[in-house]
């Protein structure tokens, strides 16, 4: 009376019911509508691509009344609501997509991974390490292949190739990146070169002080240049030609650095300059009647040579004792020598027979004041006669005739110290040790 049927499938179906009895027989037909549950599939125009790819989406299956969720990660919506939406994916990747198909009464979801493959266009780019005339190329881009042009005719295919240049200069490298989105291409101005050689030389790199030494700079490729003088004067220097003072004794070091673009090089000139000691020369001497006494007060010297300016002899006595031919004013000279070096001074010595302080006396000459400060008198009774003020060392520094009585002389122009005045007539010469305050 009641009947239960399963139908194997959604669809329309016609369904009629025959009622009858002894007296008649009734027809009743129906359409009956049987829907489905909701199924989730998913459809698309591509699998992959290059980016920026597009992708329509279609859900493989539709109902009435059915509402439909799509998840998009990595795309562009990341999600939709319609039966067949449309996604654009920026980044290369492998992006998952989400299908959710529900009817409010029952749902089905599919999720795929890894379901649309986004590939990356080609990208460009490289850094470089150079060393002298190579040069290490390094890939940084994007690509399944690469071919480089160096720039002076030669190729390579390799990912990270390294490159020897025969000689330096400017070269323009590039990188052409292919895969199978496309082609990319960028280049990079290079220099190449070789580091400096460092090397010098230096003139007069022995002697004594105040020795002066030349340098010069004969570094091959560079452009800069430091010098550092150990003892020297300067103390350093940029330049390529140096002249240094060194006022010391002792071995000394110099040390050179160039550089340039592509490194630097140095080079030490180990004790490449040895300085001697000049001698410090000096004397002082006591004479008694003809004899006199010298006292050697010299440094930096080993061995001495005196010549007592008589004509007669030498010695090379450090503290010698000498007597004097005749009495009158001799210039003494003291040489201090060591292995390299030598000096001298010359002193003047006024040997007397007679201890007096002004020996012209027997002449009638006299001289006052003495000390002075500004001028001095010289009295003598001689109508003809000269006069010379002397250094130490025998130099003239003023000379003048003199006539008899008073005669006023004014060294103005002369500095303060001992001074020897000689005085001259036709009756003899004489000798006067005179200060100047």
């Amino acid at each position: 009376l009641n009947p239960t049927h399963l139908y194997t499938g959604p669809g329309t179906y016609l369904v009629s019911l025959q009622i009858f009895n002894a007296c008649d027989t009734l027809f009743l037909t129906q359409t009956l509508v049987i829907a489905g549950s909701p199924r989730a599939g998913i459809l698309t125009n591509l699998f992959g691509g290059c980016e920026p790819l597009t992708v329509q989406f279609e859900s493989e299956f539709t109902g009435s009344g059915w509402q439909y969720e799509w998840w998009f990660p990595g795309g562009n919506p990341a999600s939709a609501s319609i039966a067949n939406p449309v996604v654009e994916y920026d980044f290369a990747g492998m992006y998952d997509v989400t299908l959710v198909v529900s009817d409010g009464i029952d749902s089905d979801t599919i999720f795929i991974e890894n379901f649309i493959s986004v590939l990356d266009r080609p990208v460009a780019s490289f850094q470089v390490e150079t060393n002298g005339l190579e040069v290490d190329f390094t890939f940084t881009g994007t690509a399944n292949s690469v071919v480089w042009y160096f720039g002076d005719g030669a190729t390579s295919v390799d990912l990270n190739p390294m490159h020897t240049y025969s000689s330096p200069g400017m070269y323009q490298a590039w990188v052409v990146a292919r895969n199978l989105c496309g082609i990319d291409s960028t280049y990079l101005d290079l220099e190449v070169g070789l580091p400096p050689i460092a090397n010098g030389n230096v003139l007069n790199k022995e002697g004594c002080t105040p020795l002066t030494a030349t340098w010069t700079d004969q570094s091959q490729g560079a452009n800069i240049r430091n010098w550092f003088f150990e003892g020297g004067n300067p103390a350093t220097s940029t330049d390529s030609v140096v002249r240094v003072r060194y006022d010391n004794p002792g071995l000394f070091n110099t040390l050179l650095v160039v550089e340039n673009n592509f490194g630097l090089d140095s080079l030490l000139f180990s004790n490449s300059i040895d300085v001697t000691a000049t001698p410090i020369v000096d004397f002082s001497f006591t004479a008694i009647g003809l004899q006199v006494s010298f006292e050697n007060l010299s440094q930096n010297a080993a061995n001495y040579r005196w010549d007592f300016g008589d004509g007669s002899s030498t010695s090379a006595l450090v503290n010698p004792q000498h007597t004097f031919p005749a009495q009158g004013l001799y210039f003494v000279t003291l040489q201090g020598l060591n292995v390299d070096c030598s000096a001298s001074t010359t002193r003047a010595v006024n040997v007397q027979l007679i201890n007096t302080s002004n020996p012209g006396e027997a002449f009638g000459w006299k001289v006052y004041p003495n000390p002075f400060i500004g001028h001095f008198t010289i009295e003598i009774p001689d109508k003809v006669a000269s006069y010379a003020l002397l250094d130490l060392a025998g130099k003239t520094l003023q000379e003048g005739f003199l006539q008899a009585g008073l005669n006023n002389i004014k060294p103005s122009h002369l500095e303060s110290g001992i001074m020897v005045l000689q005085i001259r007539s036709v009756r003899g010469v004489a000798y006067f040790k005179i200060i100047k305050d």
